[in-house]
């Protein structure tokens, strides 16, 4: 392979040195509450707004959905909420969320899909990717014959093409992209695409989103993830059903199996 031209090798840094810049004459401001952020950590929410983040606590969440559980929950071989215990989803292997969708996380993902900022992804992809850490890759035991099993590969949940026109970019592949970035493994894009455009699923019930997402998607680069433990990544996740049939298709496809990561999970 030719060598870049010096022009081209200086230009990350030039870029650096610009961005440096502009954060002295305008000073970042906070995602979820809009404040300047003093901090030169990179972060684009203030430390405010992340002390305030609707974390979910895993011990206090669905074991297979990771929806936040209530202190009267039904238990059904390990700790499920309701939806999972009457009519679970076969897709994927089990998901969870960084938190809530309300408050300072609501506002900040807000602002990053309809305030047209994915510069925010950087961010944001770094909190799924460090509960993803946590959750799905295990530390390698050095007397173990074998490493820990984890994701191998990221896929992101597509948008169909006619809402990512209007929206200029798709949120959850630039979040994918961060977040396999952080873990140091593949981001498979353009694996999935959306072939249906489904309505609004704002008002549907659980089994009504099952149904309409049937068929809406379709894993179009198989090579991408057969025989790999894939990583499904999405910034909200509402019931799960657009996570199953994802999966759903994924398994299909010949994917080992499909852990879900999102942003946050509606309460």
């Amino acid at each position: 392979m030719e060598p870049r031209p010096s022009s081209l090798r200086a230009f990350p840094t030039l870029a650096r040195a610009w961005c440096a810049a502009l954060d002295l004459l305008f000073p970042r401001r906070c995602a979820a509450c809009g404040a300047p952020i003093p901090e030169p950590d990179g972060s684009q929410i203030c430390l405010k707004c992340l002390k305030n983040l609707p974390l979910i606590d895993r011990e206090d969440a669905c074991e297979r959905c990771g929806l936040p559980l209530g202190p009267y929950a039904l238990d059904h071989e390990g700790r499920w909420c309701e939806g999972c215990r009457t009519l679970p989803f076969a897709g994927f292997r089990r998901a969870c969320a960084v938190g809530t969708y309300e408050g300072s996380l609501r506002r900040a993902i807000c602002r990053f899909k309809y305030a047209r900022r994915p510069h925010l992804a950087r961010t944001l992809g770094g909190m799924i990717a460090e509960l993803a850490r946590e959750e799905y890759v295990a530390e390698t035991d050095e007397d173990a014959e074998e490493d820990c099993p984890g994701p191998e590969v990221v896929v992101s949940v597509p948008l169909h093409p006619a809402r990512r026109k209007s929206r200029t970019f798709d949120q959850a592949e630039i979040l994918a992209e961060a977040v396999a970035e952080a873990l140091d493994i593949d981001y498979a894009r353009g694996a999935m695409a959306r072939v249906v455009d489904t309505p609004t699923l704002t008002r549907q019930s659980r089994e009504q989103r099952a149904e309409t997402v049937k068929g809406a998607f379709e894993v179009v680069k198989p090579g991408a993830v057969e025989g790999r433990r894939v990583l499904l990544v999405d910034d909200v996740m509402t019931t799960g059903a657009t996570a199953s049939e994802c999966a759903r298709v994924l398994k299909k496809a010949g994917a080992k199996e499909t852990a879900v990561c999102v942003l946050a999970r509606t309460p």
